[in-house]
This record gives structure tokens, sequence and C-alpha cells, in this order.
């Protein structure tokens, strides 16, 4: 039964304008703004924490309120307020119904009858304690949107949406303005920011910089050589705007004020300036391109008949026509198409084919009845995905429009995924409102796999930030809510007060708890229904106790939601779907970029994919040969800290944990001479590191290799080239900058051999004097002993790995056997736990060793929040797309043209998808077979079989495993040579302390000296009885 709508709660807007006033020109507070400034920058921040917006539901369907949800509203509101504007206003006057429980996480059925703006307030407010939050429940005029910048509209009539752009868009100054419709599996996008539009950031990446030489001066116009251009292009051209810094003696040069390049050939460019009036003293400096466009929108009653081109942005001409088609029916007969009525569908045809026969004839497009048919039976619904998606992309622009940061969409973008259909053929019956949570979703995908969902037994790997979007997801979706679903979550990880501010699951009192258990009763507080487990292991080859066979067995569907979890445990995940058949879904995010990854048994390549940032080689070596910047200082110094306390330390437990397999299989790769020189290096150390004084020493010694040695070597090297002319070596001294160097680089070299710290390391003249009694060598410097910065493998490459292996072995002869390192991942904003001081004192140095202007701490914590930060809305988007391929592996969909996989760049802006590949071929003396191919042997077959059977089709068997960790056989130890006279399910019970019991089969990995992958070998037992 409804409850009765409570009285109007309505803040009038002219009370909130007069509230708001006392909010204007709010200052950036650098704690509390750190995430955005990361993000945004300083200017594009301040711009944004000083924007009001309204978000509005709209009115307009009066009779519809009961059918017709508009729950991405709160999606985009949400991303708003995380984002941090000043003000965020909801309007609209209706009801929460049991339609908006499928999809918004605001609304709980406590909720059901409420106002909707009302009931959504507390709980907007909670993710954003600094943001004001109200609501307008009555109707709206068109004057009431002068008191915002930004204004977004859903679910609004056509009419009524020309009328309200029209004044925002004669406003002055212009109101931005969006209009977004979700319906079903589409949706649009409509976005008008005025007839000039400033973006300060068109793409997200940094801007091309290179370092810059001044070979002459006129009093006219002053020529410049590009001393590091890229190999492909110039990447500075005639019309560019760039600035200069670090140009000694041309202070008025590099005033930040941007120049205009005249002409450009090859290396050099010119630009209009008069330079006679500089005394330079070191003409080297750096210039950088300036990104910036003016954009000129169109009204929407003017855009809608002459959108434009659609290939720049997503969806097509198609899309653009059937949004019209859906508005004209609803202008005519003041409603909704009925889900599964052909009678509406049937409307929507025929006022397509009408619109589309206006058109000149070389504009028309051929029509897909059926795709028609599609989008009107789907256009009362608004599902939980596509509502996250569009709620994300819609905050995004708003903020796009607050900040000028990232391009936005110009002008209509349009998105269908209309694969995600059921491959049955749907009749009305199976679209019948069952008056459930789920009703929107069955009015699309129909009953049967609503049900089939709702048994579905899913494992989501990671419950940090992207993992709740996730579990948000299948709790409005309704999965795993069946008496034989099952969702399992884990994570190892412990709430943090930094991850607080970037989603909407935990809160300032759950900081301390476990990640897993806190979203495990969040996802119940949004769906009661749900059967969720809580784990907290971290999916690696260490909790294999826990996550034995059975429990993968368990699963449906794999969901990784790791994000910015290291590599190897994104591939061991990978390698485990590959080993029991489980669909995986995949996802990753990066600055503005997030990508998607469907993986289907026997359908689809497995192979990892990585969403790291591409950074070409002349990045590369501006960071470690010729710094231009600060930031180039940063990257140089972060590399340096985690080659000494985290990478080294971490490849030397795993050398001294299976040396012969670590070598084996470290021989090919193409960084082994440095990582095996290191980890030599590191384990020699450990020898003569038994005190904090000897960790003093070593500190000392790494100031003297960095800052001194290193720079007479680059000096001699490159003598013939000006850009190094000016570089210059630091003498070690007592300074106060050079003892917090050295002490933070002793106590982290203590930390990570297990060596006690004094108590005295605090006491600044106990520190200079121990740090004086040290004596440092001096380092002979020559052509010969320099080394050279290269990511190309070398000819000596593999001499070199053969003259270490043999130290290596000598040096693990030496070590305790149960010695093992203790790795130091990199926190930028641990307290005091002089991470980030050794690494701004290290780039500080490095900095002055080049005459590069330095700065703070403060702002160097931006850039490493900045190199890591991933911008809102990417999280949601792509877990929105990962459930659009949920729908599908549970449907069951054995094609692989159902699937797809997205890469997406919100600052660009795109969208774009592709067909997953299929698996790869693999082909060796005249056998192919793809890593999803089995093999078979029988049970009760001797280890030796396995061996005589692969050597008779030339391969050479070099290891067997049990669930790719666990060897059984290495064939380069003498003492596994007797087990090859042994059955496999007794080596695996023994050797991998694996259960075998009530299990027909299992899997072993077999890695070969050939260079190829091969299969999983089946073991199981021919009469098909259970192993005892």
């Amino acid at each position: 039964m409804k409850r009765s709508r409570p009285p109007a709660l309505d803040v009038e807007l002219t009370q909130l304008a007069a509230f708001k006033s006392g909010r204007t020109h709010r200052e950036i507070n650098d704690d509390r703004h750190s995430y955005q400034i990361s993000i945004y920058g300083r200017e594009c921040t301040r711009r944004l924490i000083n924007s009001n917006v309204l978000v509005s539901g709209m009115e307009g369907l009066r009779c519809e309120i009961e059918f017709c949800n508009r729950i991405y509203v709160w999606f985009a509101a949400k991303n708003l307020v995380l984002a941090g504007v000043n003000s965020v206003t909801i309007h609209d006057e209706s009801d929460v119904t049991l339609w908006d429980l499928s999809g918004s996480f605001i609304f709980s059925e406590d909720d059901l009858g409420k106002n909707k703006a009302m009931a959504s307030i507390a709980k907007l407010q909670e993710i954003n304690n600094s943001v004001l939050i109200s609501a307008k429940t009555t109707v709206l005029v068109k004057e009431e949107l002068r008191d915002f910048q930004v204004v977004v509209f859903t679910n609004t009539m056509l009419e009524k949406a020309v009328e309200f752009n029209k004044y925002c868009h004669q406003h002055q100054p212009p109101i931005a303005f969006i209009r977004a419709d979700v319906r079903g599996l589409f949706a649009s996008v409509f976005c008008d920011f005025g007839p000039k539009f400033t973006v300060f950031d068109v793409n997200g990446e940094d801007a091309y910089s290179s370092c810059a030489y001044i070979l002459k001066e006129t009093r006219s116009r002053t020529a410049v050589s590009i001393v590091h251009p890229s190999p492909d292009d110039l990447g500075f051209r005639a019309g560019d705007k760039v600035v200069f810094s670090q140009i000694r003696g041309m202070e008025g040069l590099c005033d930040g004020r941007p120049r205009v390049i005249s002409t450009s050939s090859g290396k050099n460019f010119c630009i209009e300036e008069d330079a006679m009036n500089y005394s330079v003293i070191s003409p080297c400096g750096g210039v950088k391109k300036v990104e910036s466009k003016e954009l000129m929108f169109k009204p929407l009653h003017q855009a809608l008949y002459n959108p434009g081109d659609f290939s720049n942005n997503g969806g097509s001409l198609y899309h653009h026509l059937a949004f019209q088609a859906l508005d004209e029916f609803i202008g005519k007969l003041r409603r909704l198409p009925f889900s599964g009525f052909e009678g509406d569908a049937k409307i929507i045809i025929d006022i397509f084919v009408d619109i589309n026969n206006r058109l000149p004839v070389d504009r028309r497009v051929s029509i897909n009845r059926k795709l028609l048919r599609d989008f009107a039976f789907g256009a009362r619904a608004v599902l939980s995905p596509m509502a996250t998606i569009f709620g994300a992309i819609v905050g995004q622009e708003a903020l796009k429009a607050c900040s000028g940061k990232f391009h936005p969409f110009f002008q209509f973008f349009y998105f269908d995924s209309i694969e995600s259909l059921p491959s049955e053929s749907l009749n009305s019956e199976d679209l019948k409102p069952m008056s459930s949570r789920y009703d929107a979703q069955i009015s699309v995908f129909g009953s049967k796999l609503q049900k089939k969902m709702e048994e579905s037994k899913i494992f989501v790997v990671g419950s940090g930030t992207l993992g709740c979007e996730f579990l948000k997801q299948v709790a409005l979706m309704g999965v795993c809510t069946g008496d034989s679903g099952k969702l399992t979550i884990t994570d190892d990880g412990f709430i943090e007060a930094s991850t607080i501010a970037r989603q909407f699951m935990f809160s300032d009192q759950n900081i301390g708890q476990l990640k897993s258990n806190v979203a495990a009763s969040a996802a119940l507080l949004i769906n009661p229904r749900i059967n969720v487990q809580a784990l907290q292991n971290r999916a690696c080859p260490d909790s294999e106790d826990v996550m034995d066979n059975w429990f993968w067995e368990d699963f449906t569907v794999v969901i990784n939601a790791l994000d910015n979890i290291k590599e190897q445990y994104v591939d061991y995940i990978n390698k485990r779907c590959l080993y029991f058949r489980k669909a995986l879904l995949d996802s990753a995010t990066l600055g503005s970029k997030c990508r998607t990854r469907t993986i289907i048994p026997c359908l689809t390549d497995n192979s990892s994919a990585s969403l790291d940032r591409l950074r070409n080689y002349e990045y590369l070596r501006s960071v470690y040969e010729r710094p231009l910047n600060m930031e180039h200082c940063l990257s140089w110094a972060k590399s340096q800290f985690d080659i000494l306390f985290d990478k080294t330390p971490n490849e030397a437990n795993r050398y001294l944990t299976n040396p012969h397999e670590y070598l084996a299989a470290m021989r090919h790769g193409i960084e082994a001479k440095y990582t095996l020189h290191n980890v030599h290096v590191c384990l020699e150390d450990h020898l003569t590191c038994d005190t904090f004084s000897d960790c003093l020493s070593w500190a000392c010694h790494k100031y003297h290799q960095y800052f001194v040695h290193d720079i007479m070597m680059m000096r001699l090297v490159n003598f013939d080239k000006a850009t190094f002319a000016f570089v210059r070596p630091i003498e070690f001294g007592l300074d106060e900058a050079t003892l917090e160097f050295i002490k933070a680089a002793a106590i982290l070299r203590s930390t990570s051999f297990g060596i006690p710290i004094p108590s005295w390391v605090d006491d600044d003249y106990m520190m200079s004097q121990a740090v004086g009694k040290v004596v440092t060598p001096k380092y002979e410097v020559n052509k010969e002993t320099c080394f050279r910065f290269t990511t190309e493998p070398r000819a000596d490459d593999a001499t070199l790995v053969n003259e270490i292996v043999p130290k290596l072995e000598i040096s693990r002869g030496k070590v305790a056997a149960d010695f093992r390192m203790h790795p130091i991942q990199f926190d930028k904003d641990g307290d005091r736990n002089y991470h980030m001081e050794l690494v701004y004192s290290l780039a500080s140095f490095r900095a002055k060793n080049f005459g590069i202007d330095s700065f703070k701490m403060c702002p160097a914590r931006y850039f490493f929040r900045q190199t890591n930060s991933r911008v809102d809305a990417s999280r949601p988007i792509a877990s929105g797309l990962v459930c659009l391929e949920l729908y599908k592996v549970i449907d069951g969909k054995d094609k692989i043209e159902s699937y797809r996989n997205t890469c997406v760049d919100i600052a660009v802006p795109s969208l774009s998808t592709s067909q997953p590949l299929p698996p790869t071929m693999t082909q060796f003396k005249g056998i192919n077979w793809t890593v999803w191919k089995l093999w078979e042997l029988g049970g009760d077959k001797m280890l030796e079989v396995l061996i005589h059977d692969l050597s008779k089709v030339g391969i050479t068997v070099a290891t067997v495993a049990f669930g790719h960790h666990r060897v059984i056989y290495n064939s380069l130890k003498d003492e596994h040579q007797e087990r090859k006279q042994r059955t496999l399910p007794d080596l695996v019970r023994q050797f991998a302390r694996a259960d075998l019991r009530g299990s027909r089969y299992f899997y072993v990995v077999v890695s070969c000296y050939e260079d190829i992958v091969l299969p999983l070998i089946r073991i199981r037992n021919l009469d098909g009885n259970l192993f005892a």
C-alpha cells in the first residue's frame, strides 16, 4: 500500500541563494582539497569549490511517476558531492516507488512514498559534510536558475528542456546546461556550456614538454632548439602556445605567460619575442605546450535539428532520431511506452520513419524495426548499471563545466548495450511486473533472467573503492539474493582516512576496520536479501589453504576489483580463472581512463592486459638523464625508492625462497641483468650491515653516488652537449637538508634489514656527530664506469647475466637460511614514516644538481596524488560496464559477438567498445591448441608417462605444478628424479598437500623448455570413480 506523501519541506531557492552567498569565494584548504588539487590543479579546483549545481529529476510526467524512475539523478549528485562543489540542490516532485529500489543505493524500502529529493538529502550529506545540500520539491521556473553555474535535467519533456536551455544559453554569464535520459539499455546526453566556453585541459594528459636551448636572440624574434625531440613527432607546431621555465637570465621569458610559436621546422621553432634586453646566464631550460581550447555550443533547439558529426562522440544519427521519436511520443500521448506492448512500439517506429523521411535523402538511415522495438519496450526502465554509468558521466560533465578541466561532450552523446538483452525472445508475459523491487529490471530482461541472477554465485576480489561500486551494483540488481545464491568478497586491507573521500560505503567511524566486513554490511543495507560472505584474505598463493579447489569450483563468475593493486595479483586471479574455467570480468582505472575486459572460457583470449600509463622513451630519458622540472626529479626519486626498498627486497626474497626456479624464470627477462645485479648487491650489503651505524654509512655513500659521482660521470660523457654545461655536483656537508636525507635513508635501510633504530635519531646534534664520523671512499670517474640508462636489451646481456649468477649463489651461501628482507611500499601520506622525507630529499638535491627550482613538501605530495589518482567517475563507469557484461555471462551467451571490451577516457571524452579477441592458437610440430584446451591423463599413470608422452612430440618438461604455484616436480633437481616412478595423485597429496577426496579429476600445470605455453592437463580416474 502506498504511503501518504509527507508535507512539502521545500527549501525556497531565494532563501538558499542568500545562504550560499556566505559561502562564495571559498579559498582552497590544502588538506581538505588535496584530492581535488591532485586531479584538477589549483586554479580549476578554485572554480570547482565555488560552483553551485542544480540537479533536477524534473516534473512533466506526473501521471507516470509510479512507473518512471530517475535514479541516475542520484548517481550524478553523488559524484558532484564527492568532488566537493560549493552546493548541490536536488529538485524532484515525485515520491519513491518500488521501481526506484532496483537502481538507487540512496533509497531503501523505508523511503517508499517519501519525496525523492527530501529522502536523499541526509544520505548525500553523509558523503561530504563540506558541501551544502538542499532540496526543492515544488515546480521549478526558469528564473530560479540564475543562482547556479551548472544545471542538470533528467526525464524532462522536450519543450520544457528547450525553454530552460534558451534561458541558460542567453544568461550572462552563461549557465552550463546538461540534459540526460536513460531508457533501458539506451542513453543520451546533451551539453550546452554557452556560446563561448574555454577548456583549460583538453585531454587530461601531461602537456608535451622538452628541453629548450636558446639559439639566438634578435630584436623581433627568439629562436629555440629542442634538445630531446620526439622520434616520431616534434610536438611543437606553428600556432601552438608554449611557456618557458628555468632559463637563467631570461626571467622575463619565464614569466608563465604563453607565447605563440610563429614558425617551426625540424628541431627548431621561433616565437615573436624581443629578447635583446635579456642577459643570458644559462640558455638551457624547459618549454611546455599549453593545452587549451575554446568551444562554441549551440542551444538545444538548434542542435537538435543540426547535430553535426557523430564520429567524435558516441552513438549515431540512428540513436539521435530514436530519442527524437520518443520525445514526440511523450509529447503526443503524455506518457512513456509500455513494456512489451506492440502497439506503443509501432507508434515509435512510425514516428521514427516520419522523422527520417523529413531528412535530406543523403542523410536518411535504414530502418531497424527490431532495434526500435527493443528501445520502446525498455523506455520506462532505468537499470542500475546504466544509471551508474550515466550518473558518473553526467556528474563529470557538470564538473567540467564548473572547472574547465577536460573536454566536454560536444554536444550529443549516445550509447546502447543492446547485446545485453537475453538470447531468448521475450514475450509480454515475461516482462510483466511482479510487485518487487526488481520490476524495472524485469521489464527489460524478463523474469527468467532475473531468477538466474538471484541464484548466481559470484566472487568479487577486492572491496576498496572499485569493489564497493561492484557490491552496490550487484545488490541493486538482485544478484545472489536467491536461496542458493551467494556473493563472496575478499580483501585483506583496512579502511584508511585517505580512502573515505573517494567512495560512499565507508565513513569516518569505519577507519581502522576491515574493508570486506564493512563493505558486506553496507551491501546488506542496500539490499537486505543479498547472501554475502566477507573474507579477509588476499587472493594469492599464500591463501590457497582458504581459497582451495572447492572454493573456486563453486562460483558462476569472478569479478576482479583490485584496481591499483600490483599486477602479480591481477595475473594470479587470471590464472585461477583459467585453471578452473571460470568467466572473469576484469577492470582497471587510471586517472581519467578506465577499461573493462571480458574473459569467457574457451571463447575469448585470456592474456593479461595492463592499464599502466604509457610513457615513451623520451620521457624516461628526461627523467633519468636531463630532468626539465621538479616533477621529473620527483619521478626519478620515486623510482630510486622503489628499487632500493620495494622491488629489490621483494626480488631478493623470491630468489632466497626458490633460487633455482627464480633464476630459470629470470634468465630471459629484459631487465634480468639489472634485477640480478641489484639482488646480488643487496645480499652482499646484508653481510656488512649489522648496526644502525652501518646504515648511516650506507646512506652517506648513497649521497655521494647520486649527487657527486653520477653527476660527474654524466658531465664527462656529455661534455660536448651544451645542456649539461651547467650541471653541477653538490659537495657533502652537515647542513639540515643533508642530515634529513641521511636520516631518512638510514631509517628505511634499517627497517628493510630488520635492524633496531636507536632512540637518538631525532636528536640533530647526535645525528650530525654520527654522520661526521663516516668515512666515504673517493669514486673514480671515467667513461668505462659510466652508467647509461637504456630500455633496450643488448647483445652482451646474456653474458652479463651468466657472470652474475655464480656471484649470487656464493652470496646466498653466506646468508642465513631463514633470512628474508622487509620490503617497504611507498606511502606518500604516512605520518613520519620517512617515505616522503627521503623522496623529497632525493628530488630536491637532484633539482639542485641541474639548476632546477625546487618546491616545498606539500606540492610534492600533490604530485604523487595526481600520479596515482583516479577521477571519481572512472570507477562507477567501469563497474557499470562490467555489470552490463554480467547480464550476458549469467544469461549464458555462447557467441563471442555478444561480449564487449571497453576503453573509456573521460577527459577526451571517448567511450569505445570492441569485441574480445578469440583465444590465441599455438602451433607446435603439427599440434594446435589454445590455453583453454585440456589434455587428459589417467590418474593411475606415473609421472614418467606424462614426461615421456610429451617428449614424443618434442616437448621437454621443466616443471610440473599443482595450481600454478605448488611445484611437485622440477627437472633441475636431482632429488626430484625419483618422483617419476610415482603417480600424480600421490605426488599432489604429499608435496602440494592437496586433499583430493571427493573429486573425479584435478589439473596440473606443465612448463617446458620450449618457448610455448602448454594447455592444462587434467588427471582423472578413467572409470569415473572419485579419488580416495
